[in-house]
C-alpha cells in the first residue's frame, strides 16, 4: 500500500506538471500544518479589505488556482478570532475571464521595500554618527574608569542595534530579489473567488513592512463583478 502510494507520487513528480514539480515540499507542508493545528492559540493576522497578500494555495484539482500567487483580501470586517478570509487571486496573464486592475504590484512593493531600506540605512549612519561625536576625544586624560565602563557598554549597545538593523537591511534586500520576478500588470482572476485558511498567507515582505492596499474604487469594481459574474444580481453603487 505505502509503496504504491509513494510509486504514484513519484509518477507526478515526474509527469512535468508544474503543479507537481514541489509535491514533496507541498506534503510536507500540509503535515506540519495538520500537525499544528491542535496547538494553535485561536489568534490570527487581521487584515484590511483590499490588502494584497501572498497565498499558499496548495495542489488542487484540475483549472482550481494552485502554488503560490498573489491575491486580494475582500472581507469587510476582518478579526483577529477569524480563521478564513475570502480572496481573489491575481495573476499576470491576460484572460477574458480576468479583470485588469490598475495598479503595478512590482512597483507596490518596490516602494515600500525602497523607502524602508533608505530608513534602515539613516538610522544606521545616524546611530554610528551619534556614538563617534561622543568619543571623538582621543586625550587619554579624559579616559577614566566610568569612561571607560561607558564606553564598552555604550559600544555593546550600538553593536546590537546595528546588527538588528543589517538583519533587517538583508530581509529587505531578500525580499527585493524576490520582488524582481514580478511582472508589472495584474488581472483578477473573478471565477476563483474564495474563502481560504489564514494559515495559507505567506509573509513576503519584511515583518514591519505593511502590505499594498487597493483602493475602495477598485474594491468596488471587483465586488460588482462578483455579483454580475457569479452571483449574478445588479450593480452596487
Amino acid at each position: 500500500m505505502t509503496h504504491n502510494i509513494e510509486k504514484r507520487i513519484n509518477k507526478l513528480k515526474t509527469s512535468g506538471n508544474p503543479k507537481f514539480k514541489k509535491l514533496d515540499s507541498d506534503i510536507h507542508y500540509l503535515l506540519k500544518r495538520f500537525e499544528g493545528e491542535k496547538n494553535h492559540k485561536g489568534f490570527y493576522p487581521k487584515f484590511k479589505q483590499g490588502e494584497i497578500v501572498f497565498v499558499d494555495f496548495g495542489i488542487n484539482v484540475n483549472k482550481e488556482f494552485s502554488n503560490s500567487h498573489f491575491a486580494i483580501v475582500m472581507n469587510k470586517n476582518d478579526s483577529n478570532t477569524e480563521d478564513i478570509v475570502n480572496v481573489i487571486p491575481l495573476s499576470s496573464k491576460e484572460n477574458k475571464k480576468y479583470l485588469k486592475m490598475n495598479f503595478d504590484l512590482k512597483w507596490e512593493y518596490y516602494l515600500r521595500l525602497f523607502l524602508n531600506l533608505i530608513s534602515a540605512q539613516n538610522n544606521s549612519a545616524i546611530l554610528k554618527e551619534v556614538f563617534d561625536k561622543k568619543y571623538q576625544k582621543n586625550n587619554t586624560e579624559f579616559i577614566t574608569k566610568d569612561y571607560f565602563s561607558e564606553f564598552i557598554s555604550d559600544s555593546l549597545e550600538i553593536e546590537n542595534k546595528l546588527n538588528k538593523i543589517d538583519r533587517n537591511i538583508n530581509n529587505i534586500v531578500s525580499a527585493i530579489d524576490k520582488v524582481k520576478k514580478l511582472k508589472g500588470n495584474s488581472y483578477a482572476c473573478i471565477n476563483s473567488f474564495q474563502p481560504i485558511s489564514k494559515f495559507r498567507i505567506r509573509k513576503v515582505l519584511p515583518q514591519k513592512i505593511k502590505n499594498p492596499v487597493i483602493d475602495s474604487s477598485d474594491i468596488m469594481l471587483l465586488i460588482n463583478r462578483i455579483n454580475n459574474n457569479i452571483l449574478q444580481i445588479p450593480d452596487i453603487r
